[in-house]
């Protein structure tokens, strides 16, 4: 009687703690979950080089940079806010476009509730168009289509700050427009087409930016050789005029016949 009374008041302590235990464990960093993952807000990144941590935490593993415009679902929020520098706030875990989940830290992030979805688009275009100045600036240049192994192919693309554009393959005719933002796609849009027939998508990592499209089921993928274009003909013309200069010199001096002088004269 005394051995099932025993087992019984065992039994009722471990009960207790399990029940102690619960509410104190329930999510990391003091962390509320959501069931299931579901989608409790939407946000977009308003800052450059935003770090996505694998915790909420400043000194947790960094799994990616997203960038300014960057479009996220938010899926959990921590209980209490952190410090960051001069800036207070929560940590919001986030899930990306690929499927890749992280925590971003409030500061870099604009929360919309998900009744505000038709208004993201706006806000969207209004962060691009404050931002296209650079865009253009860092786009402008030389690029040059390259394969997996990183390899110069046969397509040409120049960008210029003032929104003009070149097309062109390898030793053919070139293609000449105007090309434009399409902000809600990441997206470059040619006025008179390109050589490869596609508009590219826009994309950055870390400070490296890229172009790729896909083409015929291929991606197609640009890597920048030339940053400005400018100085790069400004260059070329001052060796064409060398050469010219130098061909005239050549064509004045005097031509040596073979003679030998005369030894009497």
């Amino acid at each position: 009687m005394a051995s099932n009374h025993a087992q019984t008041s065992r039994a009722a302590l471990m009960a207790l703690a399990m029940l102690v235990c619960i509410p104190s464990c329930r999510g990391k960093s003091g962390t509320q979950p959501a069931a299931g993952e579901q989608v409790l807000q939407y946000g977009i990144v308003i800052s450059d080089d935003a770090n996505l941590r694998i915790d909420p935490l400043l000194y947790s593993t960094r799994i990616a940079l997203l960038n300014k415009g960057d479009r996220v679902e938010i899926i959990e929020q921590t209980k209490d806010k952190s410090t960051a520098g001069k800036l207070s706030d929560y940590w919001y875990k986030v899930k990306m476009g690929k499927g890749i989940t992280g925590w971003l830290f409030g500061g870099n992030i604009k929360t919309f509730k998900l009744a505000q979805a038709e208004s993201i688009d706006s806000y969207v275009t209004a962060i691009y168009k404050d931002e296209e100045k650079k865009y253009r600036k860092v786009l402008s240049g030389k690029w040059w289509s390259v394969d997996i192994r990183d390899d110069y192919t046969n397509h040409a693309l120049e960008l210029y700050e003032d929104g003009k554009y070149k097309s062109y393959l390898r030793g053919q005719k070139e293609i000449e427009g105007d090309y434009s933002f399409n902000y809600m796609e990441n997206e470059l849009l040619f006025s008179e087409g390109t050589s490869f027939g596609k508009n590219v998508k826009y994309s950055k990592k870390g400070t490296v930016y890229r172009l790729e499209t896909k083409v015929d089921g291929w991606n197609l993928r640009f890597k920048k050789i030339v940053d400005d274009i400018e100085a790069e003909k400004a260059e070329k013309d001052k060796e064409k005029e060398k050469e010219k200069k130098a061909g005239k010199e050549a064509a004045k001096a005097p031509v040596d016949s073979g003679k030998q002088p005369d030894k009497n004269q």
